[in-house]
């Protein structure tokens, strides 16, 4: 829920937010530690793949993204949201864009080296 109570709606201005700090390339690293799975809902009579990540497994990873039942974290965890990963997406994305600048500027440099 946003924060006017819309349910399925995700608020981006920043007139509803506060503290806002840069996100941490560590945690946007994070990524790389969730395991990805094909799998099929039980209760899904047409047995359609799905493609997700297991609640339990991103827990340990990641609990700031994970949902509990009754909002309560001691009860078990039921579903991650997903549309945080959509943020940590493209700053890992960020991160690697600015190492394959680094690779690239270090080896443009060793090619201009030349040996005598």
């Amino acid at each position: 829920m946003n924060s006017s109570n819309v349910l399925g709606t995700v608020t981006s201005s920043e007139r509803f937010k506060t503290n806002i700090q840069p996100l941490p390339d560590a945690t946007a690293a994070k990524l790389h530690q969730m395991n990805v799975v094909k799998f099929n809902y039980k209760d899904d009579t047409m047995k359609r793949p799905q493609i997700g990540m297991i609640a339990e497994q991103v827990l340990p990873i990641m609990p700031e993204i994970c949902v509990f039942d009754n909002d309560d974290p001691n009860q078990p965890v039921n579903t991650i949201q997903y549309h945080v990963l959509v943020p940590l997406l493209v700053k890992e994305i960020q991160v690697q864009k600015q190492r394959i600048d680094q690779l690239e500027s270090q080896m443009q440099g060793l090619l201009n080296v030349r040996i005598l």
